[in-house]
């Protein structure tokens, strides 16, 4: 029974924290959360909510602990004035990255329980005190572990980039490092989006969301970063490199764009507006013939 005894772990606000949660403190111990999960789990130690200890205390739950890594940056941080010398939070952020790795690929964690631990939200609250690089990496994690959280992020069935506009905690980060993590945030999330949902552009023109990012980050600073993700993404999925620069050469590297535009206009979920921004881009491709719209738009 030693897997669900509990203690209190001092600065962390975990007042039942259990020896799982104790492996999270440095880069060596958190190798071992996998181990503890697996014996968790087999020995019937925990609910299967709990997920071998890995889910257990929702609030403070392991997997969102290996996510945000807060714990183990903070432990460092203690260590490093400590011992007087600079933390060096890269090298457990990169631990606890590789020990999400590990749980996925044994399935202790699932697709399902991104939504229902409120995972995502939980990154984007990390926002406000982590670094851009960081919550790219795992953001684009979670997104590919589990694409329909770009449709349904969140136990509210929250679009993940719906979400991304109306969270407020960007504003704390704002004041240290300026828009710019809001920015790039939306533009991962949109990025994922027409990878995996291309015929829905990725999400941007449904439910305001396209409205809400310009009144938020910028009528132009948002158009130029679709603008530039949009097409980028679609050449890159729909031409090699060599296909791409013969296109150019001749004038018809906006087949793509066209081509998506005849998908959006018969999508009843995308708005006018999306249709006439997407025609905006380049409005010669409403003079070219119409293309079918395919599997590879």
């Amino acid at each position: 029974q030693i897997l669900n005894q509990t203690t209190h772990l001092e600065r962390t606000g975990l007042h039942r924290a259990l020896p799982i949660h104790m492996l999270l403190v440095n880069a060596q111990t958190v190798t071992f959360v996998p181990l503890f999960g697996q014996l968790g789990h087999e020995l019937g130690t925990f609910s299967d909510g709990e997920k071998g200890g890995l889910a257990s205390c929702k609030n403070l739950s392991v997997v969102g602990q290996l996510l945000c890594n807060t714990m183990a940056a903070t432990a460092e941080t203690s260590r490093a004035q400590f011992l007087h010398r600079a933390p060096n939070t890269d090298k457990v952020d990169e631990a606890s990255m590789a020990v999400l790795v590990r749980i996925r690929e044994l399935g202790l964690v699932t697709q399902e329980d991104i939504r229902s631990l409120d995972l995502v939200m939980d990154l984007l609250d990390a926002s406000s005190y982590r670094e851009a690089g960081f919550i790219e990496t795992r953001l684009r994690f979670l997104i590919d572990w589990n694409p329909n959280l770009l449709l349904n992020c969140d136990n509210d069935g929250s679009n993940l980039l719906h979400a991304s506009c109306v969270f407020q905690n960007f504003r704390h980060k704002e004041r240290f490092c300026g828009k710019g993590v809001e920015v790039r945030i939306f533009e991962v999330i949109f990025e994922r989006g027409i990878q995996y949902f291309p015929k829905q552009v990725g999400f941007l023109f449904h439910h305001d969301i396209f409205k809400l990012a310009c009144q938020r980050m910028g009528t132009m600073v948002v158009k130029e970063m679709v603008r530039d993700k949009l097409l980028g993404t679609l050449a890159e999925q729909t031409r090699n490199r060599k296909q791409l620069r013969s296109a150019e050469k001749n004038g018809t590297n906006n087949m793509t764009l066209q081509t998506l535009v005849v998908a959006a206009a018969s999508n009843e979920d995308i708005s006018l507006d999306g249709i006439y921004t997407l025609i905006r881009f380049d409005p010669t491709i409403a003079l070219m013939p119409q293309c079918s719209v395919t599997s590879s738009c």
